[in-house]
């Protein structure tokens, strides 16, 4: 059996733009995913300018303070999957 890779949001946000964005800022509390998102991102054709935060609620400022630069190429994506965000982080 051939197992198929599927690519997910962080993979996709760092090849698939056609005007690459500024930085991702990505967020992964369990240990070894964090990890394995490092070496995907790492191994990339084109390395991206990446940060991956432990804690999205505690962290928010760092994401807030990015996106107060005007001149800054954006997406904004929450994937609630198995991780719980507090509604305040998000109207942050």
């Amino acid at each position: 059996m051939t197992i198929n890779p599927v690519v997910g949001s962080p993979i996709i946000a760092a090849t698939f733009p056609k005007r690459p964005f500024n930085k991702l800022i990505l967020a992964e509390s369990n240990i070894a995913s964090r990890e394995a998102l490092i070496e995907r991102l790492d191994n990339l054709p084109k390395k991206p300018d990446y940060e991956i935060l432990t804690d999205r609620n505690r962290d928010i400022s760092l994401i807030s303070d990015f996106v107060q630069d005007s001149r800054s190429h954006y997406l904004a994506f929450v994937d609630c999957a198995h991780v719980e965000v507090d509604w305040n982080t998000i109207k942050t």
